[in-house]
């Protein structure tokens, strides 16, 4: 903590001593297209991502060598809510940083290591619970015409609907529920509960 703190001293001092020798700070989104720029001192300027928690460990990307003030990276490649910051360096060896940058999120994982999509995944519902309930119906068809006792046409199907909307094994009725699949209203029901909860 401590350490984070005079870190986070040392660069107000510095971005006070070298307000000329500024880097941008623009909205990172993962898998996006960003810019970045800064003021010319003395070229090449080398550009790193590094943590923001520890930004004197390794760097997090090397963006590499650059001759002008500015340069796009094509995919930033970095989770969702990581928190960042950009350094750039001159050939003096005079240091200018980003304030603190938070990786904003997309639909886009493509750019995405393994690890940093499972750490996504996991923390994220998985779309795969909200299943729709499948129901089998069926119409019935008799074989034969039923007749009453007194020798009349007995109504069926959907003209016996009103008498008996749900059917009865004897195939009477408009139609009757053939199987229900019952995981499937169990999963159902919990993805209801889970959209409430939200």
């Amino acid at each position: 903590m401590l350490a984070t703190l005079l870190s986070a001293t040392f660069l107000s001092l510095l971005a006070v001593v070298r307000a000329d020798f500024a880097v941008n700070s623009p909205v990172f989104t993962q898998c996006a297209p960003v810019e970045l720029s800064w003021g010319e001192t003395t070229g090449p300027y080398n550009v790193l991502v590094v943590n923001q928690d520890d930004p004197c460990s390794d760097a997090l990307v090397d963006l590499g060598d650059h001759n002008s003030t500015k340069m796009t990276w094509n995919a930033v490649s970095l989770p969702a809510g990581k928190s960042i910051l950009v350094s750039v360096e001159d050939a003096t060896g005079d240091e200018a940083w980003t304030q603190n940058i938070t990786v904003k999120a997309s639909n886009d994982v493509s750019c995405l290591s393994a690890k940093d999509r499972a750490s996504l995944s996991s923390s994220a519902i998985p779309s795969s619970t909200a299943s729709s309930t499948v129901l089998y119906v069926h119409l019935v068809v008799p074989s034969e015409t039923p007749s009453t006792s007194d020798g009349s046409v007995a109504p069926v199907g959907a003209a016996n609907a009103g008498a008996n909307p749900l059917g009865d094994s004897k195939g009477n009725g408009a139609f009757s529920v053939h199987r229900l699949y019952t995981p499937a209203i169990a999963l159902g029901a919990l993805g209801a509960a889970l959209a409430l909860a939200l």
